[in-house]
């Protein structure tokens, strides 16, 4: 029985030696890298971009990097996350880039029916969207890593025991080869290439004539409290905020909705760029599916914007251009 225990003791120990290594090697391997595009939080020291889009899965896929980079010559970074359309995670993600990079010009928010209030104290959080993706930095989270931690609520063993949470969340693969990250690290964005088939993949009964903004509607003043919250803090950190709302199909678009975020930017005196154009949303063969745009329709989403004299002049006076 003896024998038996100190067999398994020292298996435990080699398990964890080896688990160790392999921890500490995802730690080197992911340093200033995304695992799949899904999880941008850490992504470098001594950055300077002039212009950071921040917002959900409607900004990490709608707003392309090099259009603005060849339209208007400037650094554009794109840190839009799948699924995490309040507030509070773009005020999250701004405040870490802070800690270590340049304050960009100008921020963006992908401000549209899509978006959702949070808790800017960062406590309480409920939407664990993408948890697995953001599961990378869990292990033993030192101060620069602990808010994204505990906005997710990883538990001791996640935290603690080395692999655990990126075995436990099933992204090991992912953060040893990177496929996707190594598409984001190409492209600076989500792409998507193919056209939505509207017949094998139909817009569902329930999200048709606005139902699905019903929560946007009544979180209203939520909203509102939240996006001043964050165009003060971009004004103390001497940043340019601004909002743009992007399109969606037709058959989802709800004139009602769309229109409060209008009202809320001209309330809080906010810049707000409004490209929910029928151009846009009649036009199938741009989107992906019904509420987001591909690589098509995303391109000429933001040519659109780079042809707005309004919105290229606000930028290049926030960043010191003529």
């Amino acid at each position: 029985m003896k024998i038996f225990i100190k067999k398994l003791a020292i298996l435990g120990i080699l398990i964890l030696a080896i688990a160790t290594v392999l921890q500490i090697g995802i730690v080197y391997r992911l340093k200033d890298k995304t695992v799949n595009g899904h999880d941008i939080y850490t992504i470098g020291k001594n950055l300077d971009y002039d212009v950071i889009a921040f917002g959900n899965s409607r900004c990490a896929n709608h707003f392309v990097p090099r259009i603005f980079q060849d339209s208007m010559n400037i650094k554009f970074l794109n840190m839009g996350i799948l699924g995490h359309g309040e507030i509070s995670f773009a005020y999250m993600q701004l405040k870490q880039y802070l800690k270590h990079s340049k304050a960009p010009k100008v921020v963006i928010l992908s401000f549209d029916p899509y978006v959702s209030p949070g808790p800017l104290n960062l406590v309480g959080n409920t939407n664990y969207n993408e948890k697995h993706s953001f599961s990378r930095y869990a292990f033993f989270a030192q101060e620069d890593r602990e808010e994204i931690v505990n906005y997710f609520n990883y538990n001791w063993a996640e935290q603690y025991l080395p692999c655990y949470a990126v075995l436990k969340y099933k992204i090991f693969m992912d953060c040893i080869l990177r496929k996707n990250g190594k598409l984001w690290d190409k492209n600076r964005y989500l792409t998507f290439s193919y056209v939505w088939d509207s017949v094998s993949a139909p817009i569902l009964a329930d999200e048709r004539n606005g139902n699905n903004f019903r929560y946007f509607r009544s979180k209203k003043d939520s909203i509102k409290l939240e996006v001043q919250f964050l165009d003060s803090f971009c004004k103390s950190k001497n940043i340019q905020f601004i909002c743009v709302q992007g399109p969606v199909y037709k058959d989802l678009f709800d004139a009602k909705s769309f229109a409060v975020t209008g009202q809320i930017c001209r309330e809080l005196n906010i810049p707000f760029f409004d490209k929910a154009l029928l151009e846009f949303c009649a036009d199938a063969k741009r989107y992906y599916d019904p509420n987001h745009l591909n690589d098509k329709g995303a391109s000429d989403f933001c040519r659109t914007l780079c042809k707005d004299t309004a919105f290229t002049s606000l930028i290049y006076n926030a960043i010191g251009r003529k």
